[in-house]
């Protein structure tokens, strides 16, 4: 098997005159690539929770920031003199 051309198999255009194992190959190759799709997209998918939950957080601390700032911002001011 190690001296099957892959590319030149999956350009053919039909599966006609080759031999079993180079149709198990092709399906080999075809089925590796399908699990590695697999495998990617389950990645992406946590990769977004992961990164919609730090979204959230980050939207939460600035509003929560906001609050803070404005709450001092609207506080009364006391100045008290002090001596020179």
């Amino acid at each position: 098997m190690a001296d099957i051309d892959l590319n030149a198999l999956l350009k053919a255009e039909t599966y006609q005159g080759m031999t079993d194992e180079e149709i198990n190959a092709i399906i080999d190759y075809k089925v590796e690539r399908a699990k590695i799709h697999a495998t990617i997209s389950k990645d992406m998918k946590v990769h977004q929770a992961i990164m919609k939950e730090l979204m959230d957080t980050q939207s939460k601390s600035s509003a929560e920031a906001l609050a803070a700032f404005q709450a001092t911002l609207d506080a009364p001011t006391a100045y008290k003199e002090v001596d020179a």
